[in-house]
């Protein structure tokens, strides 16, 4: 950037620009008020022991705060469809999800992703809702933002599709209103692909301005985001998948997301999502959220489809999943609790919804906020926990511990004079903490040799 070299900013097909936009900012604030330059920022040249994890800090800020103003976003969007209290349940499940926090505190686009998706996702549905035109060229903006962070961002475009279609195929019905005869197939088709055309431009003009690539070389750009997209399906990870106890060194199978879900939801989150989607079936609550609940689903089914397509698969990839889940255990928690308070039993209780509430509240902050900082160690109890979910998924997959193995080692006598080898998957956590020379490759004269979980059980080296 500081070379004003545009064509050079496309650095992924990820794209991962929104990344380097929050994190550059905080890294650079960093760098200016601790006087470092930008090799020593990047641990390219020696600095202060701690310099390298403190800048990562730094750069992993401005992120969080990025995502935690889309969860207070999309608390507030629900709550225009949905009414306060389940805007809170939903926004409060979201914030305490032990798998969406673990990806919302790295260096890393995933959980930025989901965020601008989802939040574009509900704008979109707010509009459909409201017919506010503003909420409709906000959705679009966020798309583009997401367009930005990650090229599976995609899915946001069949989705909208689906979305408008579903809410017109709605009005016409409740106005008795088939599309047939005249000019009446015509000015519905107009009115689906009028959103969707504004939609798409202002994502479009989002993802231009804030890409310098795309100001110098747009198709070019473009052509090389997409040819990443199909290698991803295409081509399987060069690291070993370890899945339901076997190694693969190829794709895991359709099974792989479906179990990442069920492992990664809580006890209290995966029973409330199938009592939403019970209670969505109903016909008072079909009535009134039929389309909120099934466009939903869709989107967390279809995205986990889309995600199941491609032969490069990791357990992060299916977090954009996540926020949709997570609105649907709030509907089911929210409904579930006032179906018990109109029991005859309980009727004269009022307290009696919202005591069920809170209690499922704490218990869900229960499960998650003791795991700090390594909340990606949380399996699902009510499936055997961790216990169990060692035998089907690959444990420890942001190298949680590592460094608690560097602060370790740091304790020990000459530790900065020291060296140290360890697999580059997760190297970085060891590499951020550890005040010795830290080396990705297996050498003989390395003073220690890190060895971790998630690289023994996926045979990633020697």
């Amino acid at each position: 950037m500081e070379a004003r070299d545009w064509a050079e900013t496309f650095h992924s097909y990820h794209p991962g620009v929104t990344t380097m936009w929050l994190s550059g900012i905080g890294m650079e604030i960093f760098a200016r008020r601790q006087g470092l330059s930008s090799d020593q920022l990047l641990g390219v040249a020696p600095s202060k022991p701690g310099t390298l994890d403190a800048a990562v800090t730094a750069g992993v800020i401005p992120m969080a705060l990025a995502i935690a103003l889309c969860i207070a976003l999309s608390t507030v969007l629900l709550k225009r469809i949905a009414g306060q209290r389940l805007a809170f349940v939903g926004g409060f499940l979201l914030a305490l999800d032990p798998f969406f926090i673990a990806y919302s505190k790295v260096f890393h686009v995933d959980a930025l992703l989901s965020a601008f998706m989802f939040v574009s996702a509900l704008f979109l549905l707010n509009h459909l809702h409201h017919t506010r035109r503003l909420d409709l060229i906000l959705s679009g903006a966020f798309a583009g933002l997401a367009f930005l962070t990650k090229s599976p961002s995609i899915f946001l475009i069949p989705f909208a599709a689906l979305a408008v279609v579903t809410y017109r195929l709605g009005t016409l019905w409740q106005r008795a209103e088939p599309p047939v005869g005249g000019q009446k197939p015509i000015r519905w088709l107009w009115e689906c692909i009028r959103p969707l055309l504004i939609w798409g431009v202002v994502a479009a003009v989002v993802f231009t301005l804030l890409w310098p690539a795309m100001w110098v070389e747009p198709i070019r750009t473009v052509r090389r985001v997409v040819e990443g997209v199909f290698f991803h399906v295409e081509t399987v990870h060069e690291n070993p998948i370890f899945f339901n106890g076997q190694i693969t060194h190829g794709d895991p199978g359709p099974l792989f997301y479906p179990a990442t879900i069920a492992w990664k939801t809580t006890l209290v989150t995966l029973p409330a999502i199938g009592a939403g989607l019970v209670f969505a079936l109903r016909r008072g609550y079909r009535r009134r959220y039929g389309k909120l609940i099934g466009l939903l689903a869709a989107y967390a089914v279809f995205f986990t489809v889309q995600m199941s397509l491609g032969s490069w698969k990791q357990v992060a990839y299916v977090v954009p999943a996540f926020p949709a889940l997570d609105l649907i255990a709030a509907f089911g928690l929210t409904w579930g609790a006032e179906a018990v308070g109109r029991a005859r039993w309980w009727q004269k209780s009022r307290w009696v919804p919202t005591a069920i509430i809170a209690l499922a509240l704490a218990l869900q902050a229960g499960v998650g906020l003791p795991r700090h900082p390594y909340y990606g160690t949380h399996y699902n109890a009510l499936l055997g926990g961790a216990r169990v979910a060692q035998r089907i998924l690959p444990l420890q997959d942001q190298g949680e511990g590592l460094d608690l193995a560097a602060r370790f080692l740091n304790a020990l006598p000459r530790t900065q004079r020291a060296s140290a080898t360890i697999h580059q998957r997760s190297g970085i956590v060891f590499k951020r903490a550890f005040e010795g020379n830290t080396s990705y490759d297996r050498v003989p004269w390395a003073s220690y040799r890190v060895y971790y979980v998630n690289q023994v059980v996926r045979h990633l080296g020697g």
